[in-house]
């Protein structure tokens, strides 16, 4: 037992070193214009030179040296210093690229601009292309230079999962503001399900019955209403990143105080007022100021991901609970001992 908390406890240590860590853009991040080669960039990127132009230049001249052109032979720049084309080219190999409707020459193309301009999601953290999306992008789409990405610079990629791909064409706004909102749903149905169970327990009490938890009709709706809330909830992760989402479990401290008068008849003080305002601005800059990145698993990242230390611990520690919860609250019910009270209530709240 203690071995396997040794192997635990290093690896918990560095996922977390691994979460905090961040890239921060050297010079400014914003969305460039009025590029040349990499016109397709129209998000958020991090400027690495003194100008987007210089840039963009750094990112075609990548692609020329893909067809070895004679000496002298360049890309033609504008009067305003900027990629005006590969008129002058003159390939010594991989001539297909100088036709810009060539499935290759689109991808590489796209490609070199991903590598040159890191994406900036929301802040000044910035992030690199998956090595593994540009490896497998190439193998599919352009067969005939395979193991183009392993002679690019290593420095350029990134492994973990911030990473972006190479479809990347922005964060998905959208997606995020439909999350957001179905994780603010969740949050409210939580809050209106456990004041639903407390209301339904109340009220069993003041009775005088001896109903259990699964007696009671109340009780059963607000469960109802907890699992919807929590299956939303997983629907929400799905479309938004869980920086953005985390802290909106929060707010069901906010839901539950405008909720529980209802209820419960329950006074709301100053202090509540006061906390809860706390708990709102703190939730609101968190959501603002925290990193977006959006990263995208394939099933074997997925696999890799779950076959860790870390996962094992948490799953066998989150199994443990809900059965010592589960068994607590049937042996509390069944010889009717802290029957409503806070041991009883920490069970159903420790399985909800």
């Amino acid at each position: 037992m203690v071995s396997s908390w040794k192997r635990c406890l290093p690896a918990g240590i560095a996922l977390f070193v691994s979460s905090v860590a961040s890239t921060e853009c050297p010079n400014s991040c914003g969305t460039p214009s009025g590029l040349g080669f990499c016109k397709y960039i129209d998000f958020p990127t991090c400027r690495l030179e003194e100008s987007w132009d210089e840039q963009d230049l750094e990112a075609a001249n990548a692609f020329l040296q893909l067809m070895a052109p004679l000496n002298g032979s360049t890309y033609s720049i504008d009067e305003d210093g900027r990629f005006a084309g590969f008129t002058h080219v003159v390939p010594t190999k991989n001539s297909f690229l100088l036709n810009e409707t060539n499935e290759c020459h689109v991808l590489l193309r796209r490609i070199q601009c991903g590598l040159h301009f890191p994406v900036c999601e929301i802040g000044s953290e910035y992030s690199r292309m998956c090595y593994k999306s540009c490896r497998e992008t190439v193998k599919n789409k352009c067969p005939q230079l395979l193991g183009y990405c392993d002679t690019q610079d290593p420095t350029l990629f990134q492994t973990d999962n911030k990473c972006f791909q190479v479809s990347y064409s922005g964060p998905a706004v959208g997606m995020w503001i439909a999350g957001f909102t179905i994780s603010l749903v969740f949050s409210i149905l939580n809050s209106v399900g456990i004041n639903l169970q407390k209301y339904s327990l109340t009220q069993n009490e003041k009775l005088g019955l001896k109903k259990g938890s699964f007696q009671q009709p109340m009780w059963v709706l607000g469960l109802v209403f907890v699992c919807l809330g929590s299956i939303l909830d997983f629907v929400a992760f799905g479309m938004a990143p869980q920086t953005l989402l985390a802290p909106l479990a929060a707010l069901s401290l906010v839901w539950n105080m405008l909720i529980a008068p209802f209820f419960h008849k329950e006074k709301v003080t100053r202090r509540n007022l006061v906390a809860t305002v706390i708990i709102f601005v703190g939730v609101t800059i968190t959501v603002i100021f925290a990193g977006h990145s959006t990263p995208t698993y394939d099933l074997e990242d997925l696999i890799l991901l779950y076959q860790t230390p870390v996962m094992y611990c948490y799953i066998t520690a989150v199994t443990l609970f809900l059965i010592s919860m589960f068994l607590a609250t049937r042996y509390i019910e069944k010889n009717h001992i802290y029957e409503d009270g806070f041991f009883h209530i920490v069970c159903y709240g420790g399985i909800a």
